[in-house]
């Protein structure tokens, strides 16, 4: 069975991600993570990723190793985002709301937003 950690509304608070991604993979050896809006892609500073990989090399191996997804929410920069479509945040792959991801070990899954996204006036 595929062990999923659904995390949502980070507000750019990388410590916390960061430590709730190193629970999520360490403590409870899950195999996914999807990220439910509201990363706060470039809203309105995006702090510097918090991880000391070399105190932990194995977390960073799980890391890298490990399918991460992230959809945008309400609170997003969508300028910034739609110049780059999410490439600069590193091993996470970008998730565009409204739209089918085909996850592996679920199969597929719809994308949707948060309050007050477009998709609730369509």
């Amino acid at each position: 069975m595929t062990k999923i950690a659904i995390i949502g509304d980070v507000h750019a608070n990388w410590k916390a991600l960061n430590r709730t991604l190193y629970d999520a993979l360490m403590v409870h050896n899950v195999d996914t993570i999807v990220q439910v809006g509201d990363m706060c892609y470039g809203w309105p500073y995006s702090a510097p990723w918090e991880c000391n990989y070399q105190l932990d090399l194995e977390y960073k191996k799980k890391v890298l190793n490990t399918p991460m997804y992230w959809i945008d929410g309400n609170h997003e920069n969508f300028d910034l985002l739609e110049q780059d479509q999410g490439k600069s945040m590193q091993h996470w792959e970008y998730w565009p709301r409204g739209t089918i991801k085909d996850i592996p070990g679920i199969g597929p899954c719809l994308g949707i937003g948060g309050a007050k996204t477009p998709e609730i006036y369509q």
